[in-house]
């Protein structure tokens, strides 16, 4: 079995608790299949809760799913609701050799439509907060609003083309948008509003 991983059935402390010198990794594998299922339920939540970024988790070329979405479907679920609605995802996209920011948000959206495609419809929508660091520009999105800082005539078309075509995708993802407000348009900020459906629990 691969190290640092854990099934319904077994916990693998390799990579994330240190044995003493006089105790293997199986020795301790082995007492913890022994101890009563609570015990080894509790022991298995300390180890996922371990992995959970404490704010952001960013989206780049070396991004990995967390140890908590690789696991038993009942854990994987609930450790996914967290990851997903409670922090921000930032999707990196920097190149000092790429001046346009239409260039650059283009290469942004491609990267998010990447890493969404590995996602199932259900952690989609759970997706409370997608940032886009592009550069010198800061793009957020929050429950699903975009501001991008940098204002420019260029950064203001590309950034239009980049919300409805993320717009589109996550529609695509069974995601509905029920309204678009352009009312968060000011001098400081431009912005678009995504209103979603809330997930029926």
């Amino acid at each position: 079995m691969a190290n640092n991983s854990i099934t319904a059935n077994h916990i693998d402390l390799d990579n994330t608790m240190t044995a003493s010198s006089s105790t293997t990794t199986e020795e301790l594998n082995d007492r913890i299949q022994n101890l009563p299922q609570e015990l080894q339920d509790w022991i298995k939540e300390l180890v996922i809760d371990d992995g959970m970024p404490s704010s952001y988790v960013n989206i780049d070329d070396s991004y990995k799913p967390p140890l908590g979405l690789q696991i038993d479907h009942k854990s994987r679920e609930k450790f996914a609701k967290e990851f997903y609605r409670l922090l921000s995802h930032r999707v990196v996209e920097y190149d000092p050799e790429v001046y346009s920011p239409a260039e650059s948000l283009d290469h942004a959206y491609e990267k998010m439509r990447r890493w969404l495609w590995t996602l199932s419809t259900l952690h989609i929508q759970h997706i409370a907060t997608l940032r886009f660091d592009v550069g010198e520009m800061r793009c957020r999105v929050t429950g699903i609003t975009w501001f991008p800082k940098h204002i420019s005539d260029e950064c203001n078309l590309a950034w239009s083309a980049l919300t409805s075509r993320v717009w589109i995708h996550l529609l695509g993802h069974g995601i509905v948008a029920i309204q678009m407000d352009e009312a968060l348009l000011s001098d400081e900020t431009h912005g678009v509003d995504l209103f979603r459906e809330p997930i029926e629990e």
